[in-house]
Parts: C-alpha cells; structure tokens; sequence
C-alpha cells in the first residue's frame, strides 16, 4: 500500500552500486490496461490472460522493458515502487519469473491514518475518502497478498516497516541478499541513493531513518472508529506477527 515504507525501502536498494532507482515507473499500470485490466469487463481480462501465449508473454516483457530502458539505463538491477502494482504480482512474475518482489508492510492503523490524512493524487480518492471506505480497501489488500503468498509461496520478500527502522542493517542485508548481492557497506549511505523521487516521502530520503511514525494511529483513536472494527482481526494477526519477529531477532542478535 502507499504509505507503507516503499520509500525507505527503495533508498536502501537504490543505495547499492548495482541497483538503479526507478521510483514509481508508470508502465506496468499502462501495460495491463491494454489488456482490460481495471476495465468494465473484468471477464474480458480474466480470458485475456488466460489465453496469453508465452510469444504474447516476451512482447509485453519487452514493451515494459522497452519504456523502462531510457530512465534507468543499462542497469542490471532497477527497482519499480510504484505501490499499486501490489494488484498485479501474478502478472508480473509470469511477464518476469526472476522478478524480486518486496513486500512492503505497515502497522494497518498506522498505514490508513498516513494515507487518510495526506493529500495524494486523485486516483487514491476512490478508496480513500472516508473511514469505512478505506478499512475495506485495506481488507481487499491484505486478502489480496495472502492470495499471491498461497499461489507462490515464497516468491515475496516480506519487510514490515516496524522492524525496518528498528533494525535497519538487518533488514537491508536481507533485502540485498534476496536480491541476490553481495553485500556492500556503503547501502546504509542511502542519502543520496534517489535522484528523482516525486512522492511525499520525497524528504525521507535524506533523513537518518526515524521511529516517530510508528505507532501514530493512537493520537487518533478516538476518531478511528469505523476503521479499527474493520481492521480488528487484521491488527491483530500483524501484531503478532512483527512480535514472533521481535522476539526472532532478538534471539540472532544474541
């Protein structure tokens, strides 16, 4: 989801000498459009992909790749953030199975109050104009990637944000080793890692990495409401989660 630490978490790649930034890349949203996707049909998308033959497959992978190319150059590595491709991992790895994808997550009251309470571009109003609206939109997401980790198990790289900023070396050696890396000290340099970064986390990038956003829901409790009964059950599950992370990281640490 926007909001969800993608900012962050493109620096610390992008810090990597072998890792362009690309930033959130337009292309894929264009690419699957072509194919109905976000159409008045979604049978219509549902045979296009069903009936997409693996020629098909290569001359959309080149299309993408092809657009992509005059941004991030020669670079073996780029990194694509743009948030809603969250809704389109299926297609992405069938287009690139060697595709790494970075599952961003976020405390979900923490990551509704910062999309609730920003101002963003016009297509973010749809699901985010009241309360209700956005716990619902929020709900559809998270069944979404429990869907993408039932179907390909093991093919995310899930960071929550949490952990991140608690333990920002740990967390950036795992990504740069599922991207398949060696390590290089100079990724925790991440200030200058992004050229051309045009989302409100624009700042963040060259700001030490800070904790006061966690946890921020709770100035707000008593307006939540609405949202905190729809996401009840999913807090929950994600608070124990990041706590069986908690305690896994301080057993390595040990």
């Amino acid at each position: 989801m926007p909001r969800s630490g993608t900012t962050l978490t493109e620096s610390l790649c992008g810090a990597h000498s072998k890792i362009f930034p690309g930033d959130e890349l337009p292309y894929f949203p264009a690419l699957f459009k072509s194919l109905g996707m976000r159409g008045e049909l979604p049978k219509a998308f549902v045979s296009a992909v069903q009936e997409m033959t693996e020629e098909f497959s290569v001359e959309l992978a080149q299309t993408y790749l092809s657009r992509v190319r005059p941004i991030v150059g020669n670079a073996e590595f780029f990194t694509d953030k743009l948030p809603h491709n969250f809704v389109r991992v299926g297609l992405i790895k069938l287009l690139f199975p060697n595709a790494k994808i970075i599952h961003c997550r976020r405390h979900p009251l923490d990551n509704c109050v910062s999309i609730f309470t920003n101002s963003m571009r016009k297509f973010h109003n749809t699901y985010k104009s009241d309360l209700k609206t956005l716990g619902l939109y929020y709900r559809q997401y998270w069944q979404l990637m429990q869907h993408w980790r039932e179907i390909m198990p093991g093919a995310m790289h899930e960071v929550y944000y949490e952990d991140m900023v608690a333990n920002t070396e740990l967390n950036a050696r795992d990504l740069i080793a599922h991207i398949g890396l060696e390590w290089e000290d100079g990724v925790m340099d991440r200030q200058n890692s992004q050229k051309s970064v045009k989302t409100l986390s624009a700042w963040q990038v060259r700001q030490p990495v800070y904790t006061s956003s966690a946890g921020r829901w709770r100035v707000y409790e008593k307006h939540l409401g609405p949202l905190i009964d729809i996401l009840e059950p999913i807090v929950e599950q994600y608070e124990a989660e990041l706590a069986a992370l908690e305690t896994q990281n301080s057993g390595t640490s040990q």
